[in-house]
């Protein structure tokens, strides 16, 4: 099974903004916004992984990271969805790295070429659950 992980830094302002990257790759990604991430090292915990990614994508180290989300089909891939927040000054910091441009976005106002998860991921990773429960979303086979 292949693991990523995918992170939404946010602003906390009253009304938030969020840090996403425009994608190159996947095909099936290029040219749309999304978390930033990706794909797990072998010796890498979620949360490792996370802080690895973000600093090479975005220039920034944050090291406070909440987990807050699972999808997995529990064979092929699972994806560990955090939130982080932080005063705007530190959004701002953050830079493109690689091919992959950074944005920053109102969440009030996301951009058309998000992908479409982000839609309910971006609210669900908002939530001020007490405890932020583990969600587990799996493909089912029919």
């Amino acid at each position: 099974m292949i693991s990523y992980t995918v992170g939404f830094l946010f602003s906390t302002d009253a009304d938030p903004r969020v840090v996403l990257i425009k994608k190159t790759h996947p095909d099936w990604q290029a040219g749309k916004l999304n978390g930033i991430g990706g794909k797990m090292a072998m010796t890498e915990s979620p949360l490792e992984c996370m802080i690895r990614e973000f600093k090479e994508e975005a220039g920034v180290e944050i090291k406070n990271w909440e987990h807050f989300a699972t999808i997995t089909d529990k064979i092929n891939f699972e994806v560990y969805f955090f939130r982080a927040f932080h005063p705007m000054y530190l959004l701002m910091e953050c830079r493109t790295m690689t091919d992959e441009e950074i944005w920053t976005s109102c969440v009030s106002q996301l951009p058309h070429n998000v992908i479409e998860n982000l839609k309910w991921l971006i609210p669900l990773a908002l939530s001020k659950d007490n405890g932020i429960p583990l969600y587990i979303i799996e493909r089912f086979k029919k």
